[in-house]
């Protein structure tokens, strides 16, 4: 009898040649050596980070020889090494043992592999996840010419909380779909086996109607070519192969908590019934909700109703032509951005012209062919909610609790804080309110009785609302309230208030359940974004003070504006002074990448985090403000400077390319021993010229500018370089940056966000780019989140960019390719 073929979604057992034993059999032993030279040298940084990488790279070639068994070991081991030095100390002896344990095992396994030749028992991961796992978590699929590689990410994204199933054939995935769509997919941009061949699939599925997800894609290579081929393919990123779990998950889950589960809307002008009709069922069937109008003076009223993300108008009506109506919808505020397109029986250049200066984005010429008018208007409507949805759609109130969801809530942050209007008064604060106690009742209470709950907590609030506040809710039991309120007291004051308030309530009526809930409350400044950083702020410090019980927390710098606090003043000093001493401190890295040449080296802003004494990571902003209020900061500076020095000297041994850019505070600028201190720990390490780049922000330029100079010259005489940060570009700015004569210069988050949309802002980079490098200094664009706006730094000339849609701050530096 002859052997059963293959299952169409079985993968081939893995082959090792001699070389991969060879490599196996190296890298056990590489894998001891690092893990001694760790353990003697009591696990200073720079042997941690030298480990960290060694895993990291020990589990992508364990991927790539034998399959995701040693590559998730190496993985397991890298996690636990970082949680034994989480805190800064040394690890305990018995964490010590257990580690040296799992290392021997690693090693022993690496060693057996490259003896036998036989890889370990694959852990399987293919197909859906367990059943055990949860029916709430997103269904994720993955598609990957490499399965193994395939294979270990969709394990890691199930222990992030994901249902991942991966695919290496797209006709399975396209049945999958069919079956059961996704909440996102993740694609190889690669995967055919041409260049490009998995954009052009996706492709062709988004036209078809028949993908309708977020899609992000995967890619061995990271520069702009690749970025801009995944954005007209439809993708909302790019990772860099071998992929980052937990990077891919923390976006996967940022783009399913905001993403809308309706359908692109779209609304049609056309006078001609029959074609009206005829496109209106194809935009349907291609998955669009579509509103059709044949009488163009009633569009706009339906419109407002409606509120479409795309109008297609037809150029020649009756009773008002495409022109006219264009120029009436984009009249009314709420659709000043919204696209049109015009559908034109003609193609004279001269008429679609009329057409564009009228306002469209697009002129179609009739008779339309089916698939490149829903590919046009899928494109159009996609780019409208990506970047205008949230600034300019009207407000839409929760139906039960009538307030905001948390996506609306998120909206309406973003829209105040990049429009403020007079009437409506500056916002100042962000109140974050943790329900404590909600979810054990709604397990004991039924939709009704739930919603009365919910309605009881929104009133307690609502009756206490400060004139144009912003309220929003979310079912998980968080209140987010951002008030106008203007100083800390009058903050701390409503945040109390709001407190007590949710505190008194009785809910005894609706059934057995906690005697009360329990508010936990943080606040934060809410005078500028990003509005992601702003909440993830508040609720930090709501669920810190969770930890203690509840009450309310404030953000450290509102702490030192506040009126004088004798007790949290004493608390705060006492966590930044003994984070100093438990080495709780740390240094992580966000690498800055060459936007116009292939360098190969790594460029590296240091950044300061600290953690408490919980283990809870805090950002600058929650404790630089208060270090500097008890005179801490320039402890905190010389930290950082004495660190880096001695990472950049171990990092140089083996990428002497390495270069750091580190941030000096006002302290160290006035300090006029500082120069005299950099010059004896420059002494004591063996770092390149020119590889420590000591950066002064503009307002310390602005505001001490000969203390600038002074120590500018220093760090020169001591050869190395200096640049400036947060530069806005004015006139007055850029006469003390001419003077100055920094070696960089780093562009402010006003001059480089949503760059791709706003005209004015491309041509003011333009002129600050050349003004720049009239003076010799090198251009950073940092705080970049897309890569349309990649395209206009480029075309800046922009030669340095970073910022998190580049890479995030990791502790470990990572090796990135030039773009």
């Amino acid at each position: 009898m002859p052997p059963e073929p293959p299952l169409a979604n079985q993968e081939p057992a893995l082959a090792l040649r001699d070389e991969d034993l060879a490599e196996l059999s190296r890298l056990a032993g590489e894998l001891r050596r690092n893990w001694q030279r760790a353990r003697t040298g009591h696990f200073e940084a720079a042997q941690i980070v030298d480990l960290r990488m060694f895993l990291r790279e020990l589990a992508d070639l364990s991927l790539r020889i034998s399959g995701a068994a040693l590559a998730e070991r190496a993985h397991q081991l890298d996690t636990a090494l970082r949680e034994a030095v989480w805190s800064g100390k040394l690890p305990e002896p018995a964490t010590v043992q257990q580690l040296s344990s799992q290392v021997e095992q690693l090693a022993n396994e690496l060693s057996r592999v490259a003896t036998t030749g036989t890889p370990p028992a694959e852990v399987s991961v293919g197909a859906p996840v367990p059943a055990t796992t949860a029916v709430s978590q997103p269904r994720v699929y993955l598609i990957d010419s490499d399965p193994a590689q395939a294979k270990f990410l969709a394990m890691q994204l199930g222990s992030h909380g994901f249902t991942a199933e991966s695919f290496v054939d797209w006709e399975q995935l396209t049945q999958a779909m069919h079956r059961q769509p996704p909440a996102a997919l993740l694609a190889d941009i690669d995967t055919t086996g041409s260049q490009f061949g998995g954009a052009d699939r996706v492709g062709e599925l988004r036209r078809s109607g028949k993908l309708l997800c977020p899609v992000l894609f995967l890619s061995s290579r990271n520069d702009s070519r690749a970025k801009l081929i995944a954005l007209r393919a439809g993708g909302v990123c790019l990772f860099l192969k071998p992929a980052v779990a937990s990077v891919i998950a923390e976006r996967l889950s940022e783009l399913l908590a905001e993403q809308e589960p309706l359908p692109y809307r779209v609304m049609m002008v056309d006078d001609d019934r029959a074609f009206l009709e005829l496109q209106g069922r194809r935009l349907e069937s291609a998955g669009f909700e579509v509103k059709l109008v044949s009488n163009p003076l009633g569009a706009l009223e339906t419109a407002v109703a409606f509120d479409p993300d795309v109008f297609v108008l037809d150029l020649y009506m009756p009773e008002a032509d495409g022109c006219e109506l264009t120029r009436l919808i984009h009249e009314e505020p709420q659709f000043q951005n919204t696209p049109i397109m015009l559908l034109s029986g003609e193609s004279d250049p001269t008429a679609h012209a009329r057409v564009i200066v009228a306002g469209a984005v697009d002129v179609i010429v009739k008779p339309a062919d089916p698939v490149r008018l829903i590919e046009r208007v899928r494109a159009r409507a996609m780019q409208y909610r990506q970047h205008f949805t949230r600034s300019h759609r009207p407000v839409h109130k929760d139906s039960v609790a009538g307030v905001l969801s948390m996506s609306q809530f998120t909206e309406a942050l973003e829209a105040r804080l990049a429009r403020p209007r007079a009437n409506e008064g500056a916002l100042a604060g962000l109140v974050y309110i943790n329900l404590g106690g909600y979810g054990e009742w709604t397990k004991r209470l039924d939709t009704t009785r739930l919603e009365q709950l919910r309605e009881r907590v929104v009133r307690a609030v609502t009756e206490r609302q400060q004139g144009n506040d912003l309220i929003g809710w979310d079912n998980a039991g968080r209140v987010l309230v951002c008030t106008t309120q203007p100083d800390s007291p009058q903050l701390q004051s409503i945040a109390r208030t709001l407190a007590g308030a949710i505190a008194a309530l009785d809910f005894s009526d609706l059934g057995p359940g906690p005697a009360a809930l329990m508010p936990s409350v943080g606040v934060c400044r809410a005078d500028r974004g990003p509005v992601h950083d702003l909440i993830g702020s508040a609720a930090q410090l709501a669920m810190q003070q969770m930890r203690e019980g509840g009450g309310v927390r404030l953000q450290s710098d509102l702490v030192a504006s506040a009126a004088p606090d004798i007790e949290e003043q004493r608390r705060w000093q006492a966590i930044i002074s003994e984070a100093a001493r438990e080495h709780r401190l740390f240094l992580v890295y966000q690498p800055i990448t060459n936007l116009l040449v292939a360098d190969r080296s790594e460029w590296s802003e240091v950044l300061l985090r600290m953690r408490d004494a919980a283990g809870q990571t805090l950002l600058p902003g929650q404790f630089l403000p208060i270090a500097a209020k008890f005179g801490l900061d320039r402890l905190l500076d010389r930290w950082v400077v004495s660190r880096a020095l001695r990472g950049l000297d171990a990092r140089q041994q083996d990428h002497p390319g390495t270069v750091f850019f580190v941030k000096l505070g006002t302290t160290s600028v006035v300090d006029v021993s500082f120069a005299d201190w950099l010059a004896l720990m420059l002494s004591k390490v063996a770092v390149r010229p020119r590889s420590c780049v000591f950066q002064f922000s503009q307002s310390i330029l602005m505001n001490h500018f000969e203390r600038c100079m002074v120590l500018a010259q220093a760090i020169r005489a001591l050869g190395h370089a200096v640049a400036v940060e947060h530069f806005d570009g004015t006139d007055e700015s850029m006469a003390r940056v001419s003077e100055f004569r920094p070696d960089f210069v780093k562009l402010e988050r006003g001059l480089t966000q949503q760059l791709a949309n706003d005209m004015a802002r491309q041509r003011r980079v333009r002129e600050v780019v050349r003004a720049l490098k009239d003076i010799g200094a090198s251009v950073i664009a940092a705080y970049i989140e897309d890569a349309q706006s990649l395209g206009v730094l480029w075309q800046a000339q922009v030669e340095l960019v970073q910022g998190n849609f580049v890479q995030q701050p990791d502790e470990v530096i990572s090796q990135q390719p030039p773009m």
